[in-house]
Formats: structure tokens, sequence, C-alpha cells
């Protein structure tokens, strides 16, 4: 849940929405309180916690909806990935790593959408996920991803069919294999979107607090003019 609630403040300030420490002080008590079951409860009290204006409102919105939508689609709050937390399912404890990698066949064939989410989730958190910051790392992270949940396993395993002869069984274990690199990939895309919305402004606002305005262009008034307000509003 600590790292739930971190990773979606991260989100919001990469969006240009300021949360403070005492803010997120209160999202921790509302989201310990309430718990992360309830979507719609979740919403209204973080946004009560964490946006003000309505310029903020519209903010957190966007990205509430794009990082429940990526993130814990369908989750229930005892399947998140939690620090201390483990959850017992009928092919493992998605919590261990080897058990992760021992059942990735079975995962995909046997489980619902939302075991496969979570073990997508735990790998990434592994991965370091959280640290993507261009488009070109997509394919690194992609197989960083992959390699967590157990791709060295089923690569062994089509080697095997190969070896035995098992022409049905390697072409299924392959197509697993396609089937989950496009499943992780897509989930890496949509992370660096959501990571990377407004990484450009904000390098460039960085740059123009720390120079001189005779050395600014024109174009970029606009910009220093809402770094000002931003000062001014501290």
């Amino acid at each position: 849940m600590v790292d739930f609630l971190r990773d979606f403040i991260h989100i919001l300030r990469s969006s240009d929405l300021r949360v403070s420490t005492s803010e997120s002080i209160d999202a921790m008590n509302v989201v310990s309180e309430i718990g992360l079951s309830d979507k719609s409860l979740l919403k209204d009290s973080l946004s009560f916690s964490l946006a003000k204006t309505l310029r903020e409102k519209e903010i957190f919105n966007e990205c509430f909806d794009s990082f429940f939508e990526e993130n814990y689609m369908n989750l229930k709050s005892d399947e998140l990935p939690e620090e201390n937390h483990e959850r017992d399912i009928e092919f493992g404890d998605l919590n261990n790593s080897e058990n992760i990698q021992k059942n990735l066949e079975e995962l995909y064939k046997n489980s619902d959408k939302t075991s496969l989410m979570t073990a997508m989730a735990l790998a990434a958190r592994d991965a370091n996920l959280q640290d993507i910051k261009l488009f070109t790392q997509v394919g690194m992270f992609t197989r960083k991803i992959f390699d967590e949940m157990g791709l060295e396993t089923l690569n062994n395993d089509i080697f095997q069919a190969s070896r035995q002869g098992d022409t049905k069984r390697e072409s299924e274990l392959k197509n697993i294999r396609e089937s989950l690199r496009l499943e992780i990939r897509d989930y890496v895309e949509n992370q660096v979107k959501l990571r990377t919305t407004n990484a450009g402004k904000q390098l460039r606002e960085d740059a123009l607090s720390q120079m001189r305005l005779t050395q600014a262009d024109k174009s970029d008034y606009q910009i220093m003019s809402g770094i000002i307000k931003k000062w001014l509003g501290d």
C-alpha cells in the first residue's frame, strides 16, 4: 500500500500537481482508513486531500483514472503488492519470485486477468519500473520484467520440448512467450506515458528557473510567468 501511494504521488508531481509532505501523510491516513477496494470512494477521498483547485482536480482525475487502469485494474485491496504481505493462491505465492518463475506457464494458462496483473505489478516493482523515463527504455524494461517473471524457465521448457521433438508443446510455449511479451510491453508503454507526460516541461522549467531574464527567449516568457506564480504561491 505504501509503494502504491508513493508511486501515485510521484505521478501527480510529474504531472505538475504539487503535493506537500503533509498532504502525502493525509493521503496515507485516508488509504489506511478506507483501503483500496472501493475505487470511487478512494478517488473522492484522495482528491479531497491532494487536489484543491479546479485545475488540480482535473489533473488528479486524469492521473487517477490512468493509474488505476494501467496499474491496478480489477485488483482488490488485498491483492495489491505490499511490503510484508503475502497472498496464497492455487499456483503459489506471487510475492515469491521463485514461485512466479516456476509457474509462469500455469499462470498464463489457468489464472484470471487479476492474477496475471498482480504478478506483472510485482515483477515491475522488482525491476524498478518506477525509474523509467524514456520511450527508448521500453524494450529494456520489458525484458527486465519478463526476466523477473521467469523468462529463463520458459525458454528452458521450449528448448526441452524442441529437443524431445514435441513440436506441439514447443509451439504452444512459444505462443505463450510471445503473448506475455506483448502484455508486458503494453504495460511498460503505458507506464512511460504516465511518467513522462510533463517531463519535457519540467526540464525546461528547471533550466529557466536558473537562467537570467536577459538570456531567455520571448517564447519562454509564458513558462517563466508560471514559475513566478508558483514561487509566489509557496
